[in-house]
């Protein structure tokens, strides 16, 4: 678990294997309903943000991906701006209010991921 600042960074590494999706979820008032995701999706060869616990879709861009490869992945976040990269892959900008101060949770739904090397940098 890492906290949201309103300058902060996050970077790691992650292998998955299967075809569920996978990644960070920011809290939003400890309701787990407003929780806001930036999500992988194999199966959907995606990268998106989702709010409301992956019910809303905000942004999504098209990535390829493949199961049992190392990827290096960081999150930068200035203010209620963010990027998410994986290196050499995609970026995804987003924008996320509410969260700072908040937990940053790791997570997989219908896949097995090892995400290593976790660091987060703060000002």
């Amino acid at each position: 678990v890492f906290t949201c600042y309103e300058s902060f960074a996050i970077t790691g590494e992650f292998r998955y294997t299967g075809s569920g999706s996978f990644g960070l979820c920011f809290d939003y008032n400890g309701k787990t309903n407003k929780y806001k995701m930036i999500s992988i999706s194999p199966s959907e060869n995606t990268l998106s943000l989702y709010f409301n616990e992956g019910d809303t879709l905000i942004t999504e861009k098209e990535i390829a991906l493949e199961a049992g490869k190392d990827y290096t992945f960081t999150y930068v976040q200035e203010g209620s701006v963010g990027v998410f990269y994986i290196d050499g892959v995609a970026a995804l900008t987003v924008r996320i209010y509410g969260a700072s101060g908040k937990a940053i949770m790791l997570f997989a739904e219908n896949n097995t991921v090892t995400f290593t090397s976790l660091r987060q940098y703060t000002k």
